[in-house]
């Protein structure tokens, strides 16, 4: 995992291992505990369950684009699917004439749920916060 730090502010559930001098995080599934490895699909790479075609766990996490980095914090597949409405709902108030500027509405997303901007990354909430989000913007 090229460029990932363990200082970053996502707080993963990871296993940490050395090689050589270099500290590497692993990436935990969420469903079963298992590594997160890199792969491919037609919309491009991500970390997902190594014991997906065993179990068919869904664990996995994306990442920014060009790089392997992680959007966020990995998630079983309907917390993701919650993200997504989120972003969804999310992105109306501030994209396309949206009633806000970005940064307006990511203070408002900070006040609203009562973070500090560190955490106000919908791809770093749980279940419980993605329905709290879509219950403020009535999606």
């Amino acid at each position: 995992m090229s460029g990932w730090r363990l200082s970053c502010p996502l707080k993963l559930r990871s296993r940490s291992t050395t090689e050589g001098n270099t500290m590497k995080a692993k990436l935990l599934c969420p469903d079963c505990g298992a590594e997160l490895i890199w792969k491919k699909s037609k919309f491009g790479g991500f970390y997902g369950c190594e014991m997906w075609s065993e179990t068919g766990c869904g664990g996995a996490v994306g990442v920014h684009p060009g790089t392997r980095n992680p959007l966020g914090i990995p998630a079983p597949k309907n917390v993701r699917a919650l993200r997504v409405r989120c972003h969804d709902g999310f992105d109306r108030l501030w994209k396309n004439g949206g009633k806000m500027s970005r940064k307006e509405a990511y203070q408002w997303l900070q006040e609203k749920m009562e973070l500090d901007g560190s955490k106000a990354h919908i791809a770093m909430f749980d279940e419980a916060q993605c329905l709290k989000l879509l219950s403020l913007l009535e999606v």
